[in-house]
Parts: structure tokens; C-alpha cells; sequence
């Protein structure tokens, strides 16, 4: 018997595997944190009075307790700002603001089946400046990567699969925050791009996205300044284009702010001189690295040791292949990673057809296997065995490895045949594979998909298996039996399904006013349906027709008419199905200012005007200026402080739907001694859409993130 000498070989890992620290960021499930951020306001060619600021700080929520211990403010988003107010400020005023609490990883266990998206949350839907979620080509591209998905959580995991693929991390992009079409057509950006083109391709689908900006620990090893989504599935469910976490995120993630846009995420309001301005200047500066978190008691998890590593054969003879599987069983929602690390040396002998480097999406409950075709090298030298280490490694599993040996001893193969029952079939149905033995009985023949593993005898004859394949769109079945492979695809489709995905609305509207209802339909399979929609507030309805695959999201607008409580449906009608959707809206009458009393006191040289304010409805934001001095008010008594003669009195006011409103009037203002005149009538009030916040002398509102990387 010839003599064969033994090479063990060395490989590269590819590899995740380190003691758990903060190089694994992925596995930190609590941290302690401690977030100090500071600054600096000024006026530049002039002095500034009456300093008034609102700045993010760690959020608290289910995920994070926060303490902080001074005043407090909260914006239209829910987000709780610290505030800040100096009657007499120094030029310039420094601030140092210190958070301290825990955060806790974020795991979402269960999701429900099917959700109607809560009226409030319809913004989130609706595009952006910088979110052309609108966009034909944004659509397109969501639609492409999501075809065939059984679910809005698989169509989000496969959309952040897709950014994080399909964006290069560039660092000379910070700072420029570039929007989603830029980003579809250049590929490269940082976190804000890949956290606004995650964004506009989920609301594309009509799936309800939302900016998350803070901290993180990245893979770099320092803290930075990030960005990154949440979408609602029912519940706001965590995803993170750049580092590729969904479902699951680690807890060195700190939130500090939730927004529709990615805009302002702050505010300064100042008297200043004439001919001055405001700049807010921050010490720390977002993107790169931070010194505003410092974090401690790290307590991290263990990675998940629960999967199965086999393979099909243990020993191949050159030009050999097999299947290498691992057998996954989901605990919660999350995007997995798997790598295979062939040996390196003596000539390569065992290299991975086709990707090294697999991604998973997760389910709890669900089985799957992630599965690479290998094969032994034909070249080899003849004079060895190659005992060749395998290594399965992740950031979130525990490395497994098996040893696979490669022998010029080996030289039988299996002749077999195998074939499909049906090269296509529905969502449910079963796929027969047939395969005929032909060869001497020897060992096992086996079927590997990534839904199903099955086994027999390798008996002479023709033979089958069977399974349920539980994925749409192509399939991919191995049939192996020592060292042959052979690779069968098909196609599964869902013909029968097609119906409301959701319906949104506003929760108020305003009479008179048109009301944007959205209906998200899914049409499956791959032939195209004819569909027709009805959308009806009370009274008021619209109706159209489409011939679709996929999925299309029909947006209507319909007039709000009379006021109270009024039904918001959407109706479905193809080929004999009908399905409804229906959600509330609130209506509301014109909110109307007037003014029933106008008098005067006088102190000094100036004159306060004071008013006396009545509203019918429900006015927000309401301002009053006299001259272009303007200060909040309320119904009921409001001062504004004037110097005498002939003024123009403004009044402006906002509804629940951000329909803006304003009157004026002329108004002779006395000085001390002279008689109070009566004010002339006031003027019609004039409508049109709110685009423009109120301006108190000087504002500021800058994005805290302003030069951010991540």
C-alpha cells in the first residue's frame, strides 16, 4: 500500500470570535452610560438678553432609564429635550448638560400577524425632502428587492440587507447628509445616508419608517455619533442599515432622538442686537469619534450555541463536493450573519462555491438551514491526506468548526439521477424529488434545502422525497451522495392572496379642508390582477382601478365635510373577493380668533398693548405681534409691549392639521396722555398651508448632528 503523509492545515477565520467586550458590540445587552454634552451660544456683533434653548438628551423609554435632573421640554415628536433659560446670559454662554442611566438591547419576541397603522403614525408613511419615498425609481428598486416576501417583516430585513450591500461607507461624506435619491444613484455615503435610503424605501412600500439619531459603539472600536431607523410592524420595530441590525439591537445603542425628517434637532431663541447673530457652537462634534459617552458595568450575552453543524460527507476524494449545513431555530426577530472559513495551504484543498458569507432573517420558532456547497480540489498532490478545518463563525453564534478530510484513496463515485415533480408550484403545495440509484448500495443519499433536510438508505432503484417548501420565489434543492451534487431549482408562487396590506389616515382633520388617505394593496403572485379601490370618509368617497403584481400603495384625497367622528374605509373589490379596512378620523370646525377689547398702560416711553383674545374651534400656536414684536398667547388677556404711533397688529394661529391662519389690523398706539382710540375692524383671516415656524426676534434651530458621521 503506498505510503501517503498527513498535512493539517492551517485556515483563516474570517473571524468574530474575541472575548466579549466592547469589540462586540452586538452582544452588549445592558451597559451603564453617562452622556455629557456641551456647547456654546453667542452673538456675534452684538450682545443677546432673555436666552431660551432646547437640546436633545438620552431618551428614556422601555430600553433606557435616563435620570436627568433639569428642566425639560417636549417636541412635537415626543422627544424630551433638556431647557435651558438665562435671563442674562454671558456672551458667550457655555452649557454643560450630564445624563446618566442604563440601556438595555432591544428584542422583539413576537410581532402580530396582520396591524392597522394608528392614525398618528400616517406622517411616517408620507415623503420628504430628503425622503422621495415617491420616487418611481425608489419604488421600483423596493418592490424588486422585496419580491416574493410573506411578510412586512421579511420585506424590512431584506430592504436593510439590500442598503447595507448596496451603500460603500465612505467618511468623506459627513456632514453633507445627502438624500435618497442621491444615495440610490452614488452608492456611498455614511449612516444618514444609509438610514435615509432604508427610509424612502420603506415608505415606498407604504411601511412607516422614522429617523432615530444618538450613539453607538461601532466596529471601529470608538464611539460615534449614529444614526439609524425604526419601521412599525404593529409595534416600532429597531433597524440598523449600516451595522445590519434589525429586530435585535445591542445596547450600545443611545437614543437621543426620533424624527419624521432628518431636520432640527433643537432650538435656541435669543433677544439680540440689531445687525447681530445667533451660532451655537457644540464642543463635541458628531461623526468620528465622541467624548460625550462614557460607559460602564458592560454586561454582555453569550453567543448562541444552539445550531447544528453537519455535513454531508466527512471525507472526499479530489474534485469531490458535499453540502455543509447549519440548522438554525429562531428565539426572536433578528438578521443573522454566518461565515464559512475553508483552510488555506497546500494548494487550497477545499474551497466554497459560490458565497462564503450568508445572511439569515430570523423568526421565533421558525427552522431554517444555511447551507454551502464545497468542493475538494482535482489538483492536489497525490502524495498526501488533507485534513482540511471548516469553521462556521458570527457575530451573534458561537464559532463551531469540523474537520473535512480530502484523500487521493477515495476515487468511487455514486452514479444517480435526481429531478423535480413540478418545476412550479403554490405557496403550500408539495414538491416531490425523485432520484434514481443506479450504483451499488453505499452510505446515504441526501436532500438539503434551506427549509427542509431529508435522508434515506442509497438503495438501487427510483426513489423520493417530499416536502412543503416554505419560501416564494426560486428555490434551490441539493440532492448528495458521496461527494456528487446536484442542484435542482423551482419556483413558488402565492396565486390565491390578494387584499389591504393597511390603510392609513390622519387622526384630525380640519372641514374643508381635503384629508390624504393611503391604502397599501398586495396583489401576489406573478400574474397581474385587476384590482379596484374605494376610499369614503362619511359622505365623501373616490374610487380607481389597477392592473398590478406586487404590491401599489393608492393615495387619495377627499374632502373633510361636517365635524365629529366620522368613519374611514377602504374597500377592495377582484374577481369576486372583497375586503374592507376601516379606521376614525375626527374632524374639526375652522378654528377663529377675534379680539373684543383692546386697552393700554404705559411705562416709560413704551406702551403696553393689551388684548383680550377670543377663539372659537381649537386655534394652536397662536401668536400675536404688534410691528413685528411677537409673543405667544392664548385666549384671553395678552400684553405686547409697543412704542407709540401707527402699528400693524398681527394675530396667527395654527390648526390640529397645520393649516395656518392670520388677520391684521391697524392700530394707533398711544403714548402716556393721549386718548385710546378704538381699534378699525379687523380684516378677513386669511387661510393657506402652514410651511414656516414662528419667529421670536431671533431663532435658531440647528441639527444637533450637524457634522455627524454615522
Amino acid at each position: 500500500m503506498r505510503f501517503l503523509a498527513s498535512a493539517l492545515l492551517l485556515f483563516a477565520l474570517l473571524h468574530l470570535a474575541q472575548a466579549i467586550t466592547l469589540s462586540d458590540p452586538q452582544l452588549v445587552k445592558s451597559m451603564d452610560i453617562e452622556v455629557t454634552e456641551s456647547g456654546n451660544i453667542s452673538a456675534t456683533s452684538g450682545e443677546m438678553t432673555n436666552l431660551s434653548m432646547n437640546t436633545t438628551i438620552p431618551q428614556a423609554s422601555a430600553y433606557q432609564t435616563i435620570n436627568y435632573s433639569g428642566r425639560t421640554a417636549v417636541d412635537a415628536d415626543g422627544n424630551i429635550l433638556a431647557s435651558i433659560s438665562e435671563a442674562a446670559p454671558p456672551n458667550p454662554y457655555n452649557y454643560e448638560i450630564r445624563s446618566t442611566g442604563t440601556v438595555r438591547e432591544r428584542v422583539t419576541g413576537e410581532l402580530p400577524r396582520s396591524y392597522i397603522v394608528p392614525p398618528e403614525y400616517a406622517r411616517y408613511t408620507l415623503p420628504g425632502p430628503k425622503v422621495q419615498s415617491d420616487d418611481p425609481e425608489i419604488r421600483s428598486v423596493a418592490q424588486e428587492v422585496t419580491a416574493n416576501s410573506t411578510d412586512d417583516w421579511e420585506r424590512v430585513a431584506k430592504l436593510a440587507v439590500f442598503v447595507n450591500n448596496y451603500v460603500q461607507y465612505d467618511e468623506s461624506y459627513t456632514g453633507q447628509e445627502k438624500d435618497a435619491k442621491w444615495v440610490l444613484q452614488n452608492r456611498r455615503g455614511v449612516c444618514v445616508e444609509y438610514s435615509t435610503l432604508f427610509i424612502a424605501l420603506s415608505r415606498s412600500l407604504g411601511i412607516p419608517s422614522r429617523f432615530v439619531s444618538g450613539y453607538a459603539f461601532s466596529r471601529y472600536g470608538t464611539w460615534l455619533g449614529h444614526s439609524w431607523a425604526e419601521v412599525y410592524l404593529g409595534e416600532w420595530v429597531p433597524v440598523d442599515p449600516t451595522w445590519l441590525e434589525a429586530g435585535h439591537l445591542d445596547a450600545t445603542h443611545v437614543e437621543t432622538f426620533k424624527s419624521a425628517d432628518n431636520g432640527a434637532e433643537g432650538n435656541a431663541v435669543a433677544f439680540i442686537g440689531h445687525g447681530a447673530q445667533l451660532e451655537w457652537n457644540r464642543s463635541e462634534a458628531f461623526g468620528g469619534q465622541t467624548e460625550a459617552v462614557r460607559a460602564s458595568n458592560l454586561q454582555s450575552s453569550e453567543r448562541i450555541a444552539g445550531y447544528e453543524l453537519s455535513s454531508g460527507e466527512t471525507e472526499l476524494g479530489f474534485g469531490d463536493e458535499t453540502i455543509v449545513a447549519v440548522k438554525i431555530t429562531g428565539t426572536d426577530y433578528r438578521i443573522a450573519e454566518l461565515s464559512l472559513a475553508q483552510c488555506t495551504g497546500g494548494g487550497n484543498p477545499v474551497s466554497v462555491i459560490g458565497e462564503a458569507h450568508k445572511t439569515v432573517i430570523l423568526r421565533p420558532g421558525e427552522e431554517q438551514f444555511v447551507l454551502w456547497r464545497v468542493k475538494a480540489n482535482d489538483l492536489l498532490s497525490s502524495g498526501y491526506i488533507y485534513t482540511c478545518p471548516m469553521v462556521v463563525n458570527s457575530g451573534y453564534f458561537e464559532e463551531k468548526m469540523f474537520e473535512l478530510k480530502v484523500t487521493p484513496e477515495k476515487t468511487w463515485r455514486p452514479e444517480f439521477t435526481a429531478w423535480l415533480g413540478k418545476s412550479s408550484l403554490g405557496l403550500g403545495e408539495e414538491q416531490e424529488v425523485y432520484y434514481t440509484v443506479s450504483s451499488p448500495d453505499a452510505g446515504t443519499i441526501e436532500l438539503s434545502a434551506e427549509d427542509a433536510r431529508r435522508s434515506a438508505a442509497a438503495t438501487a432503484g427510483t426513489w423520493n422525497f417530499s416536502y412543503i417548501p416554505s419560501h416564494l420565489g426560486q428555490n434551490t434543492v441539493y440532492v448528495h451522495w458521496g461527494g456528487v451534487v446536484q442542484e435542482l431549482s423551482f419556483n413558488v408562487s402565492e396565486e390565491s392572496a390578494v387584499g389591504i396590506a393597511n390603510l392609513t389616515a390622519p387622526a384630525f382633520a380640519v372641514e374643508g379642508y381635503d384629508v390624504p388617505i393611503q391604502v397599501r394593496v398586495r396583489s401576489n403572485g406573478t400574474a397581474a390582477r385587476s384590482v379596484g379601490i374605494t376610499a369614503s370618509i362619511g359622505s365623501q368617497s373616490a374610487s380607481t382601478q389597477a392592473t398590478f403584481a406586487g404590491e401599489q400603495t393608492f393615495n387619495f384625497s377627499l374632502l373633510a365635510n361636517g365635524t365629529g367622528m366620522q368613519n374611514v374605509s377602504a374597500v377592495l373589490e377582484s374577481s369576486g373577493i372583497r375586503e374592507e379596512a376601516h379606521s376614525l378620523i375626527e374632524i374639526q370646525p375652522r378654528p377663529a380668533v377675534s379680539i373684543s377689547n383692546v386697552s393700554f398702560a404705559f411705562v416709560g416711553s413704551e406702551t403696553t398693548v393689551i388684548l383680550w383674545l377670543n377663539a372659537t374651534g381649537e386655534p394652536r400656536a397662536m401668536n400675536i405681534s404688534v410691528d413685528g414684536t411677537s409673543v405667544p398667547a392664548q385666549p384671553g388677556e395678552v400684553s405686547v409691549s409697543s412704542p407709540p404711533g401707527n402699528k400693524t397688529m398681527g394675530i396667527e394661529w395654527l390648526d390640529v392639521a397645520g393649516n395656518y391662519y392670520s388677520m391684521n389690523q391697524t392700530l394707533y398706539v398711544p403714548a402716556r396722555g393721549e386718548p385710546t382710540p378704538t381699534p378699525t375692524a379687523a380684516e378677513t383671516p386669511e387661510e393657506k398651508p402652514f410651511c414656516a415656524g414662528f419667529i421670536f426676534l431671533a431663532i435658531l434651530a440647528a441639527p444637533l448632528f450637524a457634522n455627524r458621521y454615522f
